[in-house]
């Protein structure tokens, strides 16, 4: 699917929500999003006080244009998130969320946040794991998949932890949960798609009428789907590739 498309037909919906584990993970400091979307993680964790300074990665500019407003001061950087230009060392958090699973080479990602990051510095990687017989909507080359644009959708934890390599990424937390698609967002998105909203009210819509978001509780867990995460620190000397 086309980029630009791509982000029109699935925005991120400015919820006050993060990922479980990386609730838990999370500490304040300068925090890159890469993949980014809209900005929603970011304005979370800026909400919790934990954004001092923040980089908004994605390939499109008009979702890095939005995330920029989503939390003040945020740098928005139009790259791939497997080549930021983000210069060494220079950040205390990364978050990766339902990323890696959209990248041609999923082994490049790892480098690039320990490259990025300071010695010391958390990092965070979410994604999707799928089971026997999972199934949804979505028809990818004769496959089911979660989403159109997903290049490959790991089998076990192990699976994710193998695409990172010897990267210098220490793997300290790992966490297999449900996976969920809110029937409220689910609406949304369909009511942006015939045209009753546009897809840019469909984002903001908890935001502006905020006690509808608790509808969000009501979901669908899509058939033999998990949410994967892995959260740890980056080693202080990385091993290097021979």
């Amino acid at each position: 699917m086309e980029l630009d498309r791509y982000s029109r037909e699935h925005r991120h919906f400015a919820v006050d929500w993060l990922p479980p584990l990386l609730n838990e993970v999370a500490r304040p400091g300068v925090i890159a999003d890469l993949g980014c979307g809209e900005g929603a993680i970011l304005a979370a964790l800026w909400r919790r006080g934990l954004v001092e300074e923040s980089f908004a990665v994605d390939l499109s500019p008009e979702r890095t244009a939005v995330a920029r407003q989503a939390v003040p001061g945020t740098i928005g950087v139009v790259a791939d998130a497997t080549a930021t230009g983000l210069p060494e060392a220079s950040v205390d958090g990364v978050v990766c969320s339902q990323l890696i699973e959209h990248l041609p080479d999923d082994r490049e990602l790892a480098p690039e946040i320990a490259r990025i990051l300071r010695p010391g510095g958390w990092w965070y990687i979410g994604s999707v794991l799928r089971r026997q017989r999972a199934w949804w909507f979505y028809n990818v080359d004769g496959v089911r998949r979660l989403d159109p644009t997903h290049v490959r959708e790991y089998a076990s934890v192990g699976d994710l932890e193998a695409a990172l390599g010897e990267s210098g990424l220490c793997v300290e937390r790992r966490r297999v949960g449900h996976f969920r698609f809110p029937i409220s967002d689910l609406a949304l998105r369909a009511l942006a798609r015939f045209g009753v909203i546009s897809q840019k009210q469909s984002a903001g819509f908890y935001r502006r009428h905020p006690a509808l978001e608790r509808l969000r509780w009501l979901a669908i867990h899509p058939p033999g789907y998990r949410l994967v995460e892995l959260a740890g620190s980056r080693q202080h000397q990385p091993r290097r590739e021979r």
